[in-house]
């Protein structure tokens, strides 16, 4: 091992005592040798300018449509999701040159329950630009004292017009046909017994935004499986839905909802094969895989 080493020292010196010699004697080899290291510190500092300093990091964020999407969570949002990415690098997981556009967009577009979000930067911009196109469907919310359209994001857009009250009326008495109620375009229904307050346009419904998800969630469940919905009534514990008829049927919002439609789906198909009994009083789907008629 001090062998190799002393061969590697010797190759070294004799190495370094070369180029002192070609220094001194070659002019042509000292400008070239000058400007070689000119050259390298020239590249590192521009390299360390574009890599790694805050220049092309990520800054700020401008929001485009978005309605009730907040501009400070929709930063930290995207921060995070940036920081969040796996592997090494020698630049910031924020440097705009190496954001993944079309992972970020995946994970705002869930985030946020919007239709389609676009992100967009500039090469030499440190702002991410982000078009947010909202789902274009909304929840008609029946409160004790309000009939209330709200969006994706819970806001409430505006209290229901004449015609559109008149129309939620008629579905919660059962006038609506079952093919009307399946319809792409028919909003769903949501009774709220428990909120008694006053809502204003332009606020957030008091129920956590995850619930609300949910309840779009079920509502196109539903249309999927072509289980025909009246209204939904949400109690403490339980969500009702009520059919064509006056039939209750009882789900559990705590566990999995698409196991449960799917059952419910199953029985109506069986009931109208005769091949099932009718029920008089509720259904219960609460318990996934099983059906409780009374």
């Amino acid at each position: 091992m001090a062998y190799y080493s002393y061969l590697v020292c010797m190759t070294l010196r004799t190495s370094t005592q070369r180029i002192r010699h070609r220094f001194a004697l070659d002019p042509a080899f000292r400008r070239r040798f000058v400007f070689a290291v000119l050259g390298i510190f020239a590249a590192t500092g521009w390299g360390s300018l574009l890599f790694c300093s805050r220049l092309f990091t990520v800054q700020a964020i401008e929001l485009e449509g978005g309605k009730g999407i907040d501009p400070i969570e929709a930063k930290a949002i995207v921060f995070q999701t940036l920081d969040q990415r796996e592997g090494w690098r020698p630049w910031s997981a924020r440097h705009v040159w190496f954001i993944d556009k079309g992972a970020l967009a995946e994970r705002l577009k869930v985030q946020w329950y919007a239709e389609t979000v676009q992100v967009e930067t500039h090469p030499f911009s440190n702002i991410v630009r982000l078009i947010v196109k909202e789902q274009t469907n909304a929840l008609f919310i029946k409160t004790p004292t309000q009939f209330l359209r709200v969006d994706t994001q819970g806001i409430v857009r505006e209290e229901l017009s004449s015609a559109d009250r008149l129309f939620t009326v008629q579905r919660i008495a059962g006038t609506v046909t079952a093919n009307a109620l399946l319809s792409t375009s028919t909003e769903s229904i949501i009774e709220l017994p428990d909120v008694a307050d006053v809502v204003a346009p332009g606020y957030r419904l008091p129920v956590s935004l995850d619930v609300i998800r949910s309840w779009f969630t079920t509502h196109k469940l539903l249309k999927q499986m072509h289980v025909p919905v009246r209204y939904i009534r949400v109690e403490a514990d339980r969500i009702v839905l009520f059919g064509v008829d006056q039939i209750p049927v009882y789900l559990d919002p705590s566990t999995t909802l698409v196991q449960q439609i799917n059952g419910l789906q199953q029985y109506y198909s069986a009931q109208k094969k005769k091949k099932a009994d009718a029920a008089t009083q509720f259904i219960d789907a609460r318990i996934p895989g099983r059906i409780y008629v009374k």
